[in-house]
């Protein structure tokens, strides 16, 4: 995987931990999702796809939420050179719009996506 795969997989990890947090799953988050990611990946150039390979793998192996935003946040530092202001605006949009998809927001869907905001501002 390059430098730069490892952004959208990363970010992959951090939707399904926001989709996570609040307990299941829910099939709007998962069309939501979809529907950015198909949209962005055609008009942008770059490997959003990936973004929801990654979210669809991770129904298998059910990582709990906070471990699996850990993960998510690792790989993307791992390829936070390629790390835009512009993606980096795209990634907590991505976030903020899968918790909206099933109202209400949780608590905990709030405290992930404010915890996201913070962490992906500082790289």
């Amino acid at each position: 995987m390059t430098a730069k795969e490892h952004l959208f997989y990363g970010l992959g990890m951090v939707a399904h931990a926001v989709a996570k947090a609040d307990g299941k799953i829910q099939e709007e988050e998962k069309r939501e999702l979809h529907d950015l990611v198909t949209e962005w990946a055609s008009q942008l150039d770059e490997d959003y796809d990936t973004t929801e390979i990654i979210f669809s793998v991770l129904k298998n192996r059910q990582p709990d939420y906070d471990q699996g935003y850990t993960e998510g946040l690792k790989n993307i530092r791992l390829g936070d050179q390629y790390l835009t202001e512009a993606m980096k605006e795209k990634f907590v949009f991505l976030i903020q719009d899968i918790a909206r998809a099933f109202p209400p927001i949780t608590m905990e869907e709030h405290a992930v996506i404010e915890r996201f905001k913070k962490d992906i501002e500082a790289l």
